[in-house]
């Protein structure tokens, strides 16, 4: 669909593959935007954040903090999982990680930046 697709090609990913996340664990429970699925959310975009900490929790519809709510754009697009200490994610090499919601966090957001040079912990 013209004007919605975001296209990259593996040679454009300079960090190297095996140091980049293309997927990972989201819980639509938890995300108004990623409620009809990852590759209709966010308008095509499908997308959710290394900005925001592992299972940061974003599931408490009524909770007095509104960063606690799955309908704020500040925090609720980070992956998450039911996994207790972490999510999976796939990695551009195909291979998957289980990275712990303790994982530096500078560190995890070098490896959704397709430019840096990070690597897993």
């Amino acid at each position: 669909r013209s004007g919605h697709a975001w296209t990259t090609t593996f040679s454009s990913v300079t960090g190297g593959l095996s140091n980049t996340i293309f997927l990972g664990e989201v819980r639509v429970d938890c995300s108004v935007h990623l409620q009809s699925g990852w590759t209709r959310a966010n308008s095509l975009q499908g997308r959710a954040y290394t900005t925001i900490p592992i299972n940061y929790d974003s599931c408490q519809e009524n909770h007095a903090n509104p960063c606690r709510r799955p309908d704020n754009w500040s925090t609720e697009a980070g992956f998450k999982s039911r996994h207790p200490g972490g999510a999976n994610f796939v990695f551009g090499d195909g291979t998957v990680h289980f990275l712990t919601d303790t994982i530096d966090h500078a560190a995890y957001q070098e490896l959704g930046d397709m430019t840096a040079s990070g690597s897993i912990p």
